[in-house]
This record gives C-alpha cells, structure tokens and sequence, in this order.
C-alpha cells in the first residue's frame, strides 16, 4: 500500500488542485534521495528519474482529482454508491496508471530497473497505488467531514467495543494468536461480518476507519511471514493481500454508501408524509387540533380557528381545558 496516492489525491480534493507543485516537489525529493543513495554515482540519472517518478505522482492525483470533479461529486464522492463505482475505477484505477507507467519508464531509461521486468514492476507499481487511494484518500475523504451522528456516553462504549473487536479479529487472523507461523488458514473471511457491524453502527466514518486497520494487520501478517496470504512465491502472497484489501476496501465503502443513501430515502419519505399530513391537516373543513398525553394544545388548524373563535398562536402551548 503506497499512502502517499492516497494523501495527494485526497488533499487536492480538499485544498484544490493548485496545491499540485506540493506534490511534486515532495515526490521529487523523496525519490531523488532514494535514488541517489542507492546510485551514487549516477546523480544525472538520479535526477532524471526523480523528475520522471515526481511527474507521474502529481499527473495521477491532478487527473484523479479532476476526473472525480467532473464525474463524481468532488470530495464527496463517497457519499452514494454510484459514486464509490466511479472513485474506484476513475481514481483508484485510471488515473494510478500514470503513475506506474511513468514511474516504471524513468526507472528503466535511468538503468536502475531492467526493461524485461517492465510488467511485473509496473503491476506491483500500481496495486500499490491503487490501494492507497482505496485505503487512505477514502479515510481523510470521510473523516474530514463532520459525522452523521452526535458522542454519547453508549456510543462511545460501542466505538471502543468495535475497535476492541477489530484489533482482535485482526490479530486472530493475520497474527499468531490462534494459528502459528507456516500454517496456512483461509480464513479472512471473516473479516467481512465485522465490516458489517461497523459500517451499520458508524456508517462510512466506521468503515473506512475499519478498512484501514484490517489492512494494517494484513500487511503486518504478510511482512512477518503468518496470516492466510503468505505463500512460498512472494509475488502471489502480495498478490492474494492486493486482492484482500482491494475487496473489503470496495465492499465496504460501497455497504456504507448504500446504508446513507437508505437514511436519507427514508427521511425524505418520512418529512413527505409529515409535510402531506401537514397539508391535509391544516386545510380540511373539520376542526382538528392535536395534543400531547398531558393535555398540552400542539397543532391548531384554522378550521378549528373559526369554529372556537381562537387563533392558533392563542392557544398553541395551552391546556386543552383552558
């Protein structure tokens, strides 16, 4: 996972895309020091690919950015589940080709790779990517807006029991908790219930912040040789962790989405009824008022106005027996 997509993509889309020379210079730096102290003696060439590497960091979050704008919603893009479609394959997938295509070409006319592993390097080049926009653009997307629900005392006890759960499914899974090291157990799956869980209870809030975390501890799993991906090929052990992440990333960014789009069909359904309700109330023949178990007047239609001589602001707030 390369966090650094998903930190551009994601701060052009917040700040604007005139913040991109932040990202080039970062990038150029960065690979340019990489570069260097593995060549030393090639600075041109260092130089040269840095500036290639930095130029194609900057084109894939500049096209996200604006492809997101003009496709998706802009910043926020998550929001619906159409939406999420488009992050995936317009941002996570179009646009970190750039990347990867200009990455792997500097480093290949600078001869710091070899062109026959072209393929190989620009596909590990671009999962990388791919996962860090997934992973952490979606994150700083989502948690730099304001929640959709209020810190009460039982919801702070209920954040704290999923992330209790989280580390330790998490640690079951891709640790040595419950199945040593060499011993392979397909049993990722059982992540995905308690993706569930959390973006039910915490909408995208929840399931991002989620995402991020069972990806930690898959990585983890991988780097220190347990967990249900590790393979004697490295390259299909990274493989079969790309495919994880990418999976739960999109299943439960799209599951969040969904459930908002769910909430906010049934609020305006239910403010169409209250304001249909409303309208009939308010313009029938009858005298209608309505009052609370206390006997507290609450609605007063005119109707009822010309029937009892009171306005509605004479009565609103008043016992019924008065």
């Amino acid at each position: 996972i390369w966090p650094a997509s998903g930190i551009a993509l994601a701060a052009l889309l917040i700040a604007g895309r005139s913040f991109w020379p932040g990202i080039f210079l970062g990038a150029f730096f960065i690979n340019f020091l990489t570069n260097y102290s593995a060549h030393p003696s090639a600075p041109f060439s260092s130089f040269l690919s840095a500036a290639g590497i930095a130029s194609g960091n900057t084109l894939e979050a500049v096209c996200g950015a604006y492809l997101l704008n003009r496709f998706a919603g802009g910043r926020n893009v998550l929001q619906n589940s159409v939406n999420v479609l488009r992050f995936t394959f317009l941002a996570a997938g179009l646009a970190s080709s750039f990347s990867a295509s200009a990455g792997v070409v500097s480093l290949s006319l600078a001869g710091f790779a070899d062109w026959n592993n072209f393929w190989p390097i620009w596909l590990n080049w671009w999962l990388g990517d791919v996962l860090g926009i997934l992973t952490v653009a979606s994150f700083l997307l989502v948690w730099t807006r304001k929640p959709e629900w209020s810190w009460h005392a039982g919801l702070a006890l209920h954040a704290v029991l999923l992330v209790f759960t989280t580390m330790i499914v998490g640690e079951c899974v891709f640790g040595e908790w419950l199945f040593p090291a060499g011993k392979i157990y397909h049993v990722s799956f059982v992540t995905v219930p308690l993706l569930i869980w959390v973006a039910y209870s915490f909408g995208q809030h929840g399931a991002t912040f989620s995402i991020l975390m069972l990806s930690g501890f898959a990585l983890r799993g991988n780097m220190h040789g347990t967990g249900p991906f590790v393979l004697a090929d490295p390259n299909n052990s990274l493989l079969l962790f790309n495919l994880f992440v990418a999976t739960i990333s999109l299943s439960g960014l799209l599951l969040a989405a969904l459930l908002r789009e769910r909430k906010e069909s049934e609020q305006a359904l239910r403010k169409l009824a209250e304001e249909k309700l409303s309208s009939i109330v308010e313009y029938s023949n009858d005298a209608i008022c309505s009052v609370t178990t206390d006997g507290v007047i609450t609605s007063w239609n005119q109707a009822a106005s010309k029937l009892y001589g009171y306005d509605e602001s004479d009565v609103m707030g008043k016992y019924i027996g008065i």
